[in-house]
């Protein structure tokens, strides 16, 4: 429809598309009223940009004030299963120490050292020998000690048999296959017996 006015008496008038160009009579007062002919507006430059299929497959350019911003949730994450990760790691590299008495003085020069032999420690009364063997089973002597608190029972029976004679210190001997696990538990067992000087040596080592 064309909407037009009157300029004889300034009514308003609609009049069909099909008319435009031509001239109408006013229903009023009669003049003659030219229809002028649609004036199309041209479309908005924003709605043609997004209604082209070119412009939705070229991505929007942003403007100025538009600031980028950086999404800290995935960092913090990553540091948290760093922390974690380093947590665990270090306590799985935390060995078991084994303290050994202090090394006795070695003789001065041109003086040979005194180097002795295993039957020299089985005959010493002052020496516990305890056996680690290959399959990591333990041996008092000529007594097994299934578990460590066996271990430290036997220990503690032979310090209490000789009374005043009792053994002080005890000699680990171990198998060389034995695992180092094993050698540990019967170092602490011999500490717990109450034992001051414990010594380990491995077979085929020279004791001195």
């Amino acid at each position: 429809m064309i909407r037009t006015r009157c300029a004889q008496c300034g009514r308003k008038l609609k009049a069909p598309d099909s008319l435009a160009g031509r001239k109408a009579k006013c229903p009023r007062c009669g003049a003659e009223v030219p229809i002028p002919k649609p004036v199309r507006q041209p479309a908005d430059s924003a709605q043609e940009s997004v209604d082209s299929p070119l412009a939705a497959l070229v991505p929007a350019r942003p403007s100025r004030d538009h600031e980028e911003w950086i999404d800290m949730t995935a960092m913090v994450d990553v540091v948290f299963f760093l922390l974690i990760f380093f947590m665990v790691t270090s306590l799985n590299s935390q060995q078991a120490s084994i303290e050994m008495p202090p090394a006795a003085a070695r003789p001065g020069a041109g003086q040979p050292s005194a180097r002795r032999s295993v039957e020299d420690f089985e005959s010493d009364d002052s020496f516990i020998i305890v056996r680690i063997e290959a399959d990591n089973s333990v041996w008092i002597e000529d007594e097994q000690a299934p578990t460590p608190t066996d271990l430290v029972q036997g220990l503690r029976r032979r310090l209490a048999a000789d009374g005043k004679d009792a053994p002080t210190r005890m000699l680990v001997l171990a198998n060389g296959d034995a695992h180092h696990g094993a050698a540990v538990m019967v170092l602490d067992a011999g500490r717990d017996a109450g034992l001051a000087d414990v010594r380990l040596a491995v077979e085929g080592d020279v004791l001195e």
